[in-house]
């Protein structure tokens, strides 16, 4: 997977711990304009925009993560017994393959909503935080 696909991953991820899941929020931080921040979500690739190395310090700069930081994945992950079956699922089975790529490419409210009900299953899988999965999941899904 190339370091744009991660870069946009991780800004999903930011987007949902540090701005509610709203890119208007995440512009105001940048101090870019809303549509800018759309065009990384663009599934038009005249209007699609990459995530440059500037933008990516930039982002990691405001929410306090670590240089590099969106350049990788997988950095929440606190249980790798279950990463990794969950990774291997993916490979596995084309169904989850195709239930975690619609979820990735879903607009962030939809997957607020459904990390919500996910949430609920928590004590069931064992883990600590969703998000891991989400990353996890999505490096093997595209």
């Amino acid at each position: 997977m190339d370091v744009y696909k991660i870069r946009l991953i991780n800004m999903g991820q930011i987007l949902r711990e540090n701005f509610g899941g709203k890119k208007a929020r995440l512009a105001e931080a940048l101090d870019r304009q809303p549509s800018s921040i759309s065009k990384y979500w663009s599934e038009n690739q005249k209007n699609h925009r990459n995530i440059d190395d500037e933008t990516a310090r930039e982002i990691e700069l405001i929410v306090g993560k670590d240089e590099g930081w969106m350049d990788r994945l997988g950095q929440n992950d606190g249980n790798t017994r279950l990463t990794d079956r969950v990774c291997s699922d993916i490979k596995t089975n084309p169904t989850i393959s195709r239930l975690v790529s619609s979820y990735m490419n879903a607009p962030l409210e939809v997957q607020s909503a459904i990390d919500d009900i996910l949430a609920r299953y928590r004590p069931v899988l064992g883990v600590e935080s969703l998000d891991s999965l989400h990353t996890v999941d999505n490096k093997e899904a595209k």
